[in-house]
């Protein structure tokens, strides 16, 4: 194929692809392929579309095909490395990225923290995030995860100063102000908190978590009318967190309302057994029941 031809088919592939016409998309992808095998994007665009058809077998050779087509083009082991995270192919992922390492490329070395993060390996999560921080300081995606990391390790005061600077490059990632909210609650600053907190469901409407923690700083500062909305938006997104059951818990005993405070809290316990404010509030209500009896 000329350029002119190359140039035409990528297009009707992106329309097929676009207008749900999987199998028109594969035929021109596997096409383009074939005739100029250094082109990045039908090696991309096949193994996405194999992917959402649940092949991930043959989303996998798409992209092995391309890296030894194309040797000394790194792009395609970032492909493979990045849809082995995407499937949840943590090892798997660390594994082909490692072989980059050497590089020294940011979204490299970004991609094994998280893989690291999904495995609960946290100092070698920490360590990998930080070269890529080193590498690209400015990357607000980056410190955002470095400080979910050091919440992790309970180094709290670390995670706050991560996640500021994570907020000050991106003023308007609803995850950065979700986590510093969350941060800064676990040192007691519950007035910045919540502010933080009030932006992230102002940013992105639909995460759940900043809805409830929003619900929870509120009734931490005991301001329980203005926190049952944000409790009950967090419930109507995700009807199974254990958090918000257990918030609602604390907001009904408080309200005196123990029949429903004990339906939320063994709500909770059932969403994630021994879940410890669910038991501690269930144990309050008992304590108060025998006090009045």
């Amino acid at each position: 194929m000329n350029e002119v031809q190359i140039h035409t088919t990528l297009e009707k592939a992106r329309e097929y692809a676009e207008d749900g016409m999987l199998l028109h998309a594969v035929q021109l992808y596997t096409r383009l392929m074939h005739s100029s095998p250094a082109l990045e994007e039908p090696y991309l665009r096949l193994s996405q579309i194999y992917l959402e058809m649940g092949r991930a077998d043959l989303a996998e050779k798409i992209l092995d095909s391309g890296g030894a087509r194309n040797a000394d083009n790194i792009t395609f082991i970032r492909m493979l490395g990045e849809f082995h995270l995407q499937r949840g192919a943590f090892t798997e992922a660390i594994s082909t990225l490692r072989g980059l390492a050497h590089r020294r490329l940011p979204d490299v070395h970004f991609n094994i923290g998280v893989a690291h993060m999904h495995l609960g390996e946290w100092p070698e999560a920490e360590s990998e995030l930080r070269t890529s921080a080193l590498l690209d300081e400015h990357w607000p995606r980056v410190h955002e995860a470095l400080g979910e990391v050091l919440m992790r390790r309970k180094r709290i005061g670390e995670a706050v100063r991560e996640l500021e600077l994570a907020v000050q490059f991106d003023p308007y990632s609803g995850l950065g102000h979700r986590l510093l909210g969350s941060a800064l609650m676990s040192t007691l600053d519950l007035s910045k908190a919540i502010e933080h907190l009030i932006l992230a469901v102002d940013i992105d409407p639909h995460d759940a978590d900043a809805w409830q923690l929003c619900g929870d700083v509120l009734l931490r500062m005991r301001r329980f009318d203005e926190a049952e909305p944000y409790l009950r938006k967090a419930q109507k997104l995700n009807p199974r967190s254990a958090e918000t059951a257990v918030c609602l818990g604390f907001l009904c005993m408080h309200r005196g309302e123990r029949t429903k405070a004990l339906q939320a809290f063994n709500r909770a316990l059932q969403l994630q057994p021994g879940h410890p404010r669910a038991v501690d509030g269930k144990l309050q209500l008992r304590i108060q029941h025998t006090r009045v009896v």
